[in-house]
């Protein structure tokens, strides 16, 4: 996007900056999604007891959406980072 910006071309950079954005709202919504799927099967790995299950069920939705939150700052940084 910078070399764009630098080259004189804002279309460019603008077409540059959306796609970025789509990849990155695709790859996060996707790994989010993986998360809240093995909500469930993600706590074998560490412990067979029923309460901890439940804990674990419960905070997986919200590290997802910590991580849509994440992937998109990183993604925005990185884009103001160019420009300015």
């Amino acid at each position: 996007m910078s070399n764009e910006l630098g080259a004189g071309r804002p279309d460019a950079a603008r077409l540059a900056t959306q796609v970025i954005m789509v990849l990155g709202i695709v790859s996060s919504v996707s790994v989010a999604l993986a998360i809240i799927l093995v909500r469930n099967l993600w706590v074998y790995a560490y412990s067979n007891d029923k309460e901890v299950l439940e804990y674990i069920s419960r905070i997986m939705p919200i590290i997802a959406v910590a991580f849509l939150f994440d992937d998109m700052q990183c993604v925005l940084s990185g884009i103001v980072r160019k420009i300015l």
